[in-house]
């Protein structure tokens, strides 16, 4: 699977009212990436990343 960061994420405030008051807070600094997908495949917990530059 190839994908292409797009670009970087902020915890979304919504969180405080689907989880509970501070959960955005808590999440600071623990954003995340958007990504899209340049070839199908399968991501799992624990595969290798490799990145490169073009």
């Amino acid at each position: 699977m190839d994908l292409e960061v797009v670009r970087l994420s902020a915890p979304c405030r919504l969180l405080d009212d689907w989880i509970g008051p501070g959960a955005a807070a808590a999440l600071s600094r623990r954003g995340g990436s958007v990504c899209r997908v340049l070839s199908s495949g399968t991501l799992q917990v624990g595969d290798d990343v490799v990145c490169s530059q073009n």
